[in-house]
């Protein structure tokens, strides 16, 4: 592996470790803030019916339900300011797709057997190149683990005016209909020894960019398509103005 590569794939697996900080971190702010939720509810209703009985004379009750909501409030903003994520240093340029593309299918970590079929035009988008190969990536070998160990994964691309889609295929078989609407649950897997994130990280990373993941219908399989916003091709270098 030349240097170059080297410093290529050391940059996505340190994108990675941001990206698997800033999934679990928003899994932990929304976990604790729903136990946040259920306390205040609880605190709420206990009020309502003290204040019905003659213990709510007593002014040790009243301080004490106003500690425990101010307690809440407070515990939500420590989480609002603890569980922020990792966020990486992005360099925003603009790149042709093809590149980000075949950087992913280099680096994706999947069976010798396993192989990718790129159908992808001359379009370019303004992102961070490294993160959106990692998006890539996480749909690349998502698809790869739905196949057993061998199979092709087909990658297209088709565009519109202003935006393009990314779809991955792969010929595994596909997302049971009781599962389709919980594909993108955070930590939501069936294979044993995988954090369940692929999917999530590679939505995030979309939506930064203003974009999506979605799983379409297949025939067979399944498909994840990535949309994003287009722009116009970069010029090549000694192209005339």
């Amino acid at each position: 592996m030349s240097s170059k590569s080297h410093k290529a794939q050391e940059v996505l697996a340190l994108l990675e470790r941001a990206a698997v900080a800033d999934e679990v971190a928003a899994a932990m702010r929304h976990n604790l803030r729903n136990k946040l939720g259920s306390i205040r509810n609880a605190s709420f209703f206990l009020a309502r019916k003290a204040r019905e009985a003659p213990m709510w004379n007593d002014p040790k009750v009243q301080r004490f339900f106003t500690i425990v909501d101010e307690s809440i409030d407070e515990a939500d903003e420590i989480v609002s300011r603890t569980f922020v994520g990792v966020r990486a240093r992005r360099q925003i340029q603009v790149v042709p797709l093809r590149d980000c593309v075949e950087r992913a299918t280099s680096y994706a970590r999947v069976f010798p057997g396993v192989t990718f079929d790129l159908d992808v035009g001359a379009i370019a988008v303004e992102v961070d190149p490294d993160e959106l190969a990692l998006a890539i990536r996480c749909l690349l070998e998502n698809a790869a683990e739905a196949m057993d160990q061998h199979g092709a994964v087909r990658v297209s691309v088709t565009a519109e005016e202003a935006s393009c889609a990314i779809s991955v295929s792969d010929t595994g078989p596909g997302v049971p209909e009781s599962e389709r609407e919980n594909i993108f649950l955070s930590h939501r897997t069936t294979k044993e020894g995988h954090l369940g994130i692929g999917l999530n990280i590679a939505r995030r990373i979309a939506v930064r960019y203003g974009g999506a993941v979605s799983l379409l219908s297949a025939p067979r399989g399944a498909t994840f398509s990535l949309t994003l916003k287009t722009t116009s091709p970069p010029a090549r270098k000694g192209a005339a103005p």
